[in-house]
């Protein structure tokens, strides 16, 4: 009888274990799944709405891929362009993402950026108005909120925590 109570006590415990590994391994990859998504969010969505605000050729039924309903009429610079009085031909973006993570269980999540759009090169559209050159982007550190629904990620809101003066840049 003592042999097959250390028997079953064996089987329990490498059960156990093996329980263990393979939920282990699932929360690792369903973590490293938001984590990925969560990323190419943030940069592509950054993308595309850095191009909409200077390029103005981007409509918002694009940017819904990136960005909620609630950002997109809330967001100062797609809803009142500064930059709808020039041409942009050419700007430089950098988006640097910090470390951030994610639970697979979670709908929200945090992640902060450096965001830098520099050497904005453009021209007024109506000379009449004494437009000289585009104004410099608000670039900084930012915080982004992201919310998930129906399964996709979608940037819910962006703060600037800190601005990056140009001259810092490296």
């Amino acid at each position: 009888m003592d042999i097959a109570l250390r028997f079953a006590f064996y089987i329990t415990r490498k059960a156990s274990l093996i329980l263990v590994v393979v939920f282990l391994a699932g929360l690792t990859f369903f973590a490293t799944r938001d984590v990925a998504n969560i990323y190419i969010v943030v940069n592509e969505g950054l993308e595309m709405r850095t191009s909409a605000i200077l390029y103005q050729n981007i409509d918002n039924d694009f940017l819904r891929r990136f960005f909620s309903e609630s950002f997109l009429h809330e967001d100062e610079l797609l809803n009142n362009n500064i930059y709808e009085e020039y041409n942009i031909y050419d700007y430089r973006l950098r988006i640097r993402t910090r470390l951030f993570w994610v639970w697979p269980w979670s709908n929200r999540a945090g992640v902060f950026v450096d965001e830098v759009v520099s050497d904005i090169v453009g021209e007024p559209k109506s000379v009449e108005e004494g437009l000289i050159s585009p104004p410099a982007w608000e670039s900084g550190k930012k915080e982004i909120i992201l919310k998930r629904e129906q399964g996709r990620w979608q940037i819910n809101s962006m703060k600037l925590i800190e601005p990056i003066e140009l001259s810092e840049e490296s």
